[in-house]
């Protein structure tokens, strides 16, 4: 679709992205834009493989399965990073997911297979936690039943979530944290660096108190080792930008040239940095030849590196 409007100026374009980063695309891209509702991963990258579309926003985790045909996908920057977060009721007195082998029957709801696919990636860390169902239900049948039927709710997202509020106004709860792959700093320990490295799109996080207590007033205070804590130990992955190689370099410069100025303006992605956002834990997929320029000029490439793939900051 876009390659001929792409080799004159970005007259219009087409996006798959999900409804809460269309704000954010508006942003990033010019022109008029068509915002195409995310499929399955595989159908997602088959579109844009084959130029029905001109972008993709993604999770990294989300299309790791699936890099074998996307001989034509090309990667421009990363964007901002939601957090794998964990809610479960005060009543539960689960506070880290290690204590799940002694809870028997736990439920966990989620409300997409995306967040399925990285809940997945953390049990494997947790020999798999075979006495754990997990089920996809809509919000309105989470909320209804949270507490009841479902012991925990699982996302991958930004906060303040205003469902993690509803959540947290129906039944007192907590952040579930995750201590067998994040003992509580941003340090990855020898004991972690299996998962680490099976899995390099996922990095450390910590959510401090003051950030979950300002979003939810009745959410409770995180717990960590048994003590009340500062922070809840988590993980996060970038959300990342991909279009096809046929987009002109031009378009894709002055693309990332309005993701690097979000960095100094749009609260998603305070405390990212260039290096932050020009790197992919995809091995698979090249970058597009239009971002060679921008990260030579921020020192993120060298003359002598390979312009298809980047190997982090110098």
């Amino acid at each position: 679709m876009g390659a001929e409007f792409f080799q004159r100026k970005p007259e219009h374009c087409s996006v798959i992205v999900k409804p809460i980063d269309v704000p954010l695309m508006r942003k990033c891209l010019a022109g008029k834009i068509t915002y195409i509702q995310p499929q399955t991963p595989d159908k997602n990258l088959s579109q844009l493989n084959s130029r029905k579309v001109d972008f993709l926003v993604t999770s990294e985790y989300d299309i790791s399965p699936f890099l074998q045909n996307t001989a034509d996908v090309r990667f421009i920057c990363g964007l901002h990073s939601p957090v794998v977060s964990i809610l479960a009721p005060d009543r539960s007195n689960i506070h880290d997911l290690m204590e799940i082998f002694n809870t028997p029957n736990i439920t966990i709801a989620i409300k997409n297979i995306q967040s399925r696919r990285c809940l997945y990636d953390i049990l494997t860390a947790y020999d798999g936690a075979h006495n754990i169902k997990i089920v996809v239900q809509s919000e309105e049948n989470i909320l209804s039943n949270y507490g009841t039927e479902y012991d925990m709710y699982f996302d991958v997202t930004v906060h303040p979530n205003p469902f993690f509020r509803k959540l947290t106004e129906k039944i007192p709860s907590h952040m579930i944290t995750m201590n067998k792959i994040n003992g509580g700093d941003y340090f990855v320990r020898p004991t972690e660096m299996p998962f680490y490295r099976k899995y390099p799109y996922y990095k450390k996080h910590l959510i401090d108190k003051v950030t979950l207590t300002k979003a939810y007033l009745q959410i409770s205070p995180p717990i960590a080792n048994g003590v009340d804590s500062l922070h809840v130990p988590t993980i996060k992955s970038h959300l990342i930008l991909l279009t096809h190689k046929d987009v002109s370099n031009s378009t894709i410069q002055e693309v990332l040239r309005k993701v690097i100025f979000q960095l100094h303006s749009n609260p998603l992605f305070k405390g990212l940095t260039p290096a932050d956002i020009g790197y992919t834990g995809l091995k698979k997929i090249r970058y597009h030849s239009g971002t060679n320029k921008i990260y030579r000029q921020l020192q993120l490439l060298s003359t002598g590196d390979d312009p298809n793939y980047y190997k982090g900051p110098l």
